[in-house]
């Protein structure tokens, strides 16, 4: 799979949710179609030298224990964990099949008027 006709999009770290805060990547087609998501939990606690980012990839992993009840396939896609070597930072990963089509298309909403 080539990579070359692939955007990257650094959103930043200081994205927050239930779970704390994200570092947050994502990966588009040339015409904006979101192919993939990338989180990366953003704590003082986590060590640069922890071999393979083990704490953070453990709290990604119960991530998806809780908010997916541990599902990793869809047929949207999937989410799974992935260790950036180079980094030593592990990533919470969320991959579009082909037929998802992220962005979705936005659809026109006809509004009637009250008592019409």
């Amino acid at each position: 799979m080539s990579l070359q006709a692939w955007r990257q999009h650094l959103l930043g770290r200081h994205h927050s949710s239930e779970h704390g805060v994200f570092e947050v990547e994502a990966l588009s087609e040339e015409d904006g179609r979101v192919l993939m998501v990338l989180l990366s939990h953003h704590h003082s606690f986590y060590q640069p030298d922890t071999p393979e980012d083990a704490e953070r990839k453990a709290f990604h992993e119960g991530v998806i224990a809780k908010d997916l009840m541990g599902q990793k396939e869809f047929d949207w896609g999937e989410a799974l964990c992935r260790l950036e070597t180079s980094r030593n930072k592990d990533w919470l990963v969320i991959a579009y099949s082909r037929d998802a089509e992220v962005p979705l298309e936005v659809k026109q909403m006809v509004i009637e008027p009250f008592g019409a």
